[in-house]
């Protein structure tokens, strides 16, 4: 077996010494280094205080944010190439466009009538009466209105009693000859108290070898005596007559020979 380890010895604790423990403990620094701790801060208290400062710096910092973004984004326009460069023009600012003119500066719009009016030219109508004598509606030939012109002299020679008149439209070929007086006569004769009216041409067409034909309805009233061959004491009677006519331009127009019937009224 091993050896007993020793005991140890206790001693008693020895007495105090008043005055050492009366005494200041000497200062770890010399006198002459020695400084005041320094002051200790108060912690400051976080409250409402706090939470308003930070809201008007955020607030501060909007605002500053709102001034200086559009300059900064009026200064970049300025600087695009359009302005800078000459590639082109800048848009044009409200300021500069030049406003609609209004319907008092310009004037109403023109009509579609007033349109129409201007662009198509509308062809004169034939006439659809000469003097004392009525083109038929029916009636489309160009030279219609050349021989309505002379059955009015025609025509309206025999109601005047001028007989000068209605030789200027007499062709001297055809049944009365206007150079011959006995024919004169005997024309001036058989119309004395003949009124001619409701002269109507009814139609033109051509009868060959440069002549034309004439197809014309009238009214014819005279006394007793001067009716119709076959009806000599009729006072009025109608007539269709067909006449050929001489002449190929207006104004050249003669009554060559007339042929038709007659009936009573």
């Amino acid at each position: 077996m091993p050896p007993a380890a020793p005991r140890p010895v206790v001693l008693p604790p020895a007495a105090p010494d008043e005055e050492a423990l009366t005494a200041p403990l000497p200062s770890p620094h010399p006198a002459s280094h020695w400084a005041p701790a320094p002051a200790v801060v108060p912690r400051v208290r976080r409250g409402p205080g706090r939470l308003l400062l930070v809201v008007l710096l955020i607030g501060g910092t909007a605002v500053a944010a709102a001034l200086v973004v559009p300059r900064l984004l009026d200064a970049r326009a300025d600087e695009s190439p359009a302005a800078t460069a000459g590639l082109g023009e800048a848009e044009p600012t409200a300021e500069e466009i030049e406003p609609e003119p209004t319907a008092e500066e310009t004037g109403p719009e023109p009509s579609a009538d007033s349109v129409a009016t201007e662009d198509v030219t509308t062809p004169e109508p034939s006439p659809t009466a000469v003097g004392i004598v009525e083109i038929g509606p029916g009636v489309t030939d160009g030279r219609a209105g050349s021989l309505a012109g002379m059955f009015d002299a025609y025509f309206g020679g025999i109601n005047d009693k001028d007989y000068d008149r209605v030789a200027a439209v007499l062709d001297p070929s055809g049944s009365v000859d206007p150079g011959d007086p006995a024919d004169m006569a005997g024309l001036a004769r058989g119309t004395r108290t003949t009124r001619d009216s409701e002269i109507v041409l009814l139609g033109v067409e051509d009868a060959g070898g440069g002549r034309l034909r004439a197809d014309v309805t009238f009214r014819s009233d005279q006394e007793a005596g001067a009716g119709p061959r076959q009806r000599p004491g009729e006072t009025c009677t109608r007539w269709r007559i067909t006449y050929t006519v001489s002449g190929t331009a207006p104004g050249d127009y003669r009554i060559v020979r007339g042929k038709g019937t007659s009936a009573p009224c």
